[in-house]
């Protein structure tokens, strides 16, 4: 028996396929050939190929950066960037991808393929009318779901605490504690909101420390679910814990929280230099023409600094 238990199992591993009209007929036909990027490996594999990448993100960004050198054409394809929360931006990515990348809109439909015949004889529709052809591979990259198959016990009054697609965790205090059982605790996992940074794991840490060493305290199940419902409307996380612990240090003994992790700095030049610290050699990144002929608004200079910085240390994420 334990007392308490901390699930740290990623959230990396169930794919999320998109619902696109005619895509579970390419995949029935082609399964070597239309694969998530959770089956990416190696650029080799696409070599010489006309590859489509579903996706702009962190996965479709990257993998579009490693199989450039090798593949013979890559279209990127991608939704327009509507969300106003607080969570890296579009254009941050597209900005990393090599000049001769080729942009597409949102895919409307996978048009039937008849039998007998190639991929490359298959036709992709764009929600702009535009239709796409001769493609080798295609590329999902959709992102991921939660999945907990050593859980299914966890509901209540009926509903299971993991939404039914996968998306968000229900009944976590803090998008930590389980409000029905606080021994148990999810960490290191975008948990309900967007990629936890390392200095925001830090103070999750701290609070699962103390309030398992009962040097600090959790409110009442009632309060915590109060919470959970204005949090989802005003994330204020940080400053909550910060306010918490330091309130619980001098009550019942510890060391105050002074600022964010003292590596937060250090952390926050690397990750910026990875980030902007210019084009690849040979590889050079999309400019913002191309992006602005894309309809997506970019960034000033002194803009560009605040995407690098807000995104790490913002409450929301």
């Amino acid at each position: 028996d334990f007392d308490a238990v901390v699930v740290s199992t990623g959230r990396y591993n169930a794919p999320v396929m998109p619902s696109i009209p005619g895509l579970d007929g390419w995949v029935r036909r082609f399964p070597g050939l239309v694969r998530h990027s959770r089956q990416y490996r190696r650029p080799e594999a696409y070599a010489n190929q006309t590859v489509l990448i579903v996706g702009a993100s962190v996965s479709g960004s990257e993998i579009s950066r490693d199989i450039n050198p090798w593949a013979a054409t890559v279209y990127q394809s991608f939704r327009a960037d509507k969300d106003t929360t607080a969570h890296y931006r579009l254009e941050n990515f597209l900005h990393r991808l090599p000049r001769n990348t080729t942009f597409v809109g949102e895919l409307k439909s996978f048009l039937p393929i008849p039998e007998g015949t190639p991929i490359q004889s298959g036709l992709i529709e764009l929600v702009n009318g535009t239709v796409i052809s001769g493609i080798d591979s295609v590329i999902l990259a959709t992102g991921f779901r939660y999945s907990f198959p050593f859980l299914p016990q966890l509901r209540r009054d009926g509903v299971a605490f993991l939404a039914l697609d996968g998306s968000h965790i229900r009944d976590l205090h803090l998008d930590l504690f389980y409000i029905r059982d606080p021994t148990l605790a999810f960490l290191g996992k975008p948990v309900n909101l967007g990629t936890q940074p390392f200095s925001y794991s830090d103070y999750l840490c701290l609070a699962l420390a103390k309030v398992w060493s009962n040097t600090a305290k959790l409110p009442s199940s009632l309060t915590m679910r109060k919470m959970h419902e204005e949090l989802v409307e005003d994330r204020d996380n940080i400053r909550y814990f910060v306010g918490w612990l330091n309130e619980a240090a001098v009550k019942y003994g510890g060391k105050q929280i002074d600022g964010l992790p003292k590596y937060s700095a250090e952390v926050g030049r690397y990750w910026a230099i990875a980030q902007y610290g210019g084009p690849l050699t040979d590889r050079p990144s999309v400019d913002d023409a191309v992006l602005e002929s894309l309809g997506l608004t970019t960034a000033s200079e002194s803009g560009k600094a605040r995407q690098i910085y807000d995104p790490m240390y913002d409450d929301a994420w």
